[in-house]
C-alpha cells in the first residue's frame, strides 16, 4: 500500500473525537481528496454513530464513503495526546488511519483498504513501529514494506 508523505500528519492536537475528525476532514480537503471537508466530516461522524472505529491498542480507522471523495486515499494522523474514541478496548486513540473512498467504489476499494490496514494492525511489530515513528518518511516506509 502506497502512502504519500503528504497524507501523514504528526503532533496534531485534538480535544476529542469530533475535533480529530474535523482535522482529518480539513487535511483531506487540503490534499484535494475531497471536494467538501464538511461532507467528509459528516460522513466520518455518521460512521462513528453506527459503531466506533476505535480499533484498539491506541488506533482508530475512521472512514467514510461519500460522493464528495475525488480519489481513494489513506491518511495517518498522530495526535499529541490520546483521545477518548470509545474504542473497543477502551484505550485512548493516539493514531488514526483514515480512509476516504468514493461512493461508487464503496464495495471494492473501501473493503480492500480496510482489510489491508486491519491486517497490518493485528501485528504487534507494525503497531509498535507506527506508534513510535517520529517522521513522515518512517511512516511512509513502514506502509511501503508492510
Amino acid at each position: 500500500m502506497e502512502l504519500s508523505e503528504d497524507h501523514i500528519f504528526l503532533n496534531i492536537e485534538a480535544r476529542n473525537k469530533k475535533n480529530a475528525l474535523k482535522n482529518i476532514a480539513e487535511f483531506a480537503e487540503q490534499a484535494g481528496v475531497v471536494t467538501s471537508k464538511k461532507a467528509y466530516f459528516t460522513g466520518l461522524w455518521q460512521r462513528e454513530k453506527e459503531a466506533t472505529t476505535g480499533f484498539g491498542n491506541g488506533f482508530a480507522i475512521p472512514h467514510a464513503k461519500i460522493k464528495e471523495v475525488v480519489k481513494p486515499a489513506v491518511f495517518v494522523v498522530k495526535f499529541t495526546d490520546g483521545i477518548d474514541w470509545k474504542a473497543l478496548d477502551d484505550q485512548f486513540v493516539h493514531v488514526a488511519i483514515a480512509l476516504a473512498v468514493p461512493e461508487q467504489e464503496a464495495g471494492t476499494e473501501h473493503l480492500k483498504l480496510l482489510s489491508q490496514i486491519s491486517r497490518r494492525l493485528i501485528h504487534d511489530d507494525f503497531r509498535d513501529r507506527l506508534m513510535n515513528s517520529t517522521t513522515k518518511r518512517e511512516i511512509a516506509a513502514l506502509f511501503q514494506r508492510a
